[in-house]
């Protein structure tokens, strides 16, 4: 089990650059509103409440499969350009 579970996973505030279609957000940063953070459904972002902590629990990040590292060791045991049995 996580530690961190039951915990609120909120980061921000955020400020809405534009807005992409009726379920979608282009949000930034307040300290650098020029450049665009991301686009966002609106089931990921949450309004923000100025009396709670502005301290993120846990930052914002793109979901999806994370990047493959390989490693010196992670090689498969064939050797390239090699036939047959081993």
């Amino acid at each position: 089990m996580s530690p961190l579970r039951g915990l609120p996973r909120r980061d921000g505030p955020y400020m809405i650059m534009s807005r992409r279609s009726p379920t979608t957000y282009e949000i930034s940063r307040l300290e650098n509103p020029t450049t665009p953070l991301g686009v966002y459904h609106t089931s990921a972002l949450k309004a923000f409440e100025q009396g709670r902590s502005n301290v993120p629990i846990l930052p914002l990040r793109k979901r999806g499969r994370p990047r493959k590292t390989v490693t010196a060791g992670s090689l498969s045991g064939r050797l390239w350009n090699q036939r047959g049995r081993m």
